[in-house]
């Protein structure tokens, strides 16, 4: 007769070890965090140092491009950011919104009046504004997550200094 029920949870089972990993590593132009990770109190874009006020937390969410729709994840990620490029990256996103909005309204204004603005030229009209408000948004966002592998996140987007930093 068998003493011991063969389909028992074993008498010392310990949870699977995580794979433990500094709280971020670079990686050429890339820096591997896991979610919740807090970076030093520099700016991303500068590497100058900058007082707490100037700290950002941002939420980021991420999927491969093939299943955007069926499944995404949040990646949460302290930094901080210069009060100098803070602004600057608002000027830049104020004035895209501001062309965008012209460019629709000019359009829109000149029908109403009987300018004769057919609706091709006035999306060449828009297009410029969507333009400036594209590049607003992709080239001076400070960070994007490039990659997912192995419970990190693979982020773009910090100066060479500030990554040379964290070396």
């Amino acid at each position: 007769m068998i003493d011991k029920n063969p389909y028992a949870a074993p008498d010392s089972a310990e949870p699977l070890a995580k794979k433990a990993f500094p709280p971020f590593e670079v990686r050429g132009q890339y820096l591997l965090i896991e979610s919740g990770a807090h970076l030093p109190q520099r700016c991303i874009k500068t590497n100058e140092e900058v007082p707490v006020s100037q700290r950002v937390d941002h939420v980021f969410q991420w999927a491969p491009s093939f299943r955007l729709a069926l499944r995404y994840r949040q990646c949460r990620l302290t930094f901080y950011l210069s009060e100098r490029k803070q602004r600057e990256i608002k000027r830049v996103k104020t004035a895209g919104w501001f062309l965008l909005i012209c460019g629709g309204l000019v359009p829109l204004v000149a029908a109403v009046l009987g300018g004769g603005v057919t609706g091709r030229s006035g999306a060449l009209l828009a297009l410029p504004g969507g333009i400036a408000l594209l590049a607003a948004t992709q080239t001076m966002s400070q960070l994007r997550i490039v990659r997912f592998r192995d419970g990190r996140y693979w982020v773009h987007g910090f100066s060479k200094e500030f990554l040379q930093s964290l070396r």
